[in-house]
């Protein structure tokens, strides 16, 4: 998982800074290795107790990761956001760790945030979609999770699944496999409306009727999806 940027220019480094920059990318490296199911509450143990970060305090701790290591300067986005927030861990302040993708083209990526503005990325606010936060100690409602009626369907989502609404459709995570999966707009409004509670039969219906195509081929298509999306672990039966 990595968003490529040109390296930027070195800068030196206090010896200290360096050493606990070192040290955090240390820690990191381990960290990068597990699935999100794994890295999610490590991450939020690391967060207790700590204030949250300022920007400007993000901002320094990116910095000197990014001088501290080649890797992380051009192309590690999971080890460089995982290791400025275990550094800013280490001055009692924690940034907003985020994980997430973007859609057009399709791409994971992994940031930090702070006073509600991404720290050192060169994207407009939004380009990415958030499917994992690790926010300072707080109470923080999630953004764009789906929610499943009370077994009422026969599809669910796997208690292992995330989900976040793009402006073309939806992403999909699997946090134990780390796999990601991209549905366009007719897919996830399919999807949606099966977690609803939908039979397959009905959900066919609908998006025949809005889509102006033959019952059978929206059953085929809305079949031929949610067997794959039971296959890759994002969905199971009620």
């Amino acid at each position: 998982m990595s968003t490529p940027f040109a390296a930027p220019e070195r800068v030196r480094l206090p010896l200290r800074t360096r050493l606990s920059s070192l040290m955090a990318i240390a820690a990191a490296t381990p960290l990068t290795r597990l699935p999100p199911r794994l890295l999610r509450p490590i991450l939020e143990l690391a967060s207790r107790r700590a204030r949250p970060a300022s920007a400007a305090q993000t901002s320094a701790a990116r910095e000197a990761i990014v001088a501290s290591s080649i890797r992380c300067a051009v192309n590690g986005c999971l080890k460089r956001s995982i290791a400025t927030a275990l550094l800013c861990r280490t001055r009692g302040v924690w940034p907003t760790w985020q994980l997430g993708a973007r859609t057009m083209p399709f791409g994971a990526h992994a940031w930090v945030e702070a006073e509600g503005t991404m720290i050192g990325e060169p994207v407009p606010e939004g380009y990415y979609v958030p499917l994992i936060t690790v926010a300072p100690p707080r109470p923080e409602a999630p953004r764009g999770r789906w929610r499943t009626t009370g077994g009422t369907g026969i599809l669910r989502l796997h208690r292992d699944a995330l989900t976040a609404d793009t402006g073309d459709g939806a992403v999909l995570l699997n946090q134990r496999t780390g796999h990601y999966w991209q549905l366009n707009h007719t897919g996830a409004d399919s999807l949606r409306r099966l977690l609803a509670g939908q039979s397959v039969q009905d959900a066919a219906h609908d998006y025949a009727a809005e889509y102006g195509i033959e019952p059978s081929e929206a059953h085929q298509d809305i079949t031929a999806m949610t067997g794959q999306l039971l296959e890759a672990g994002f969905l199971t039966r009620a």
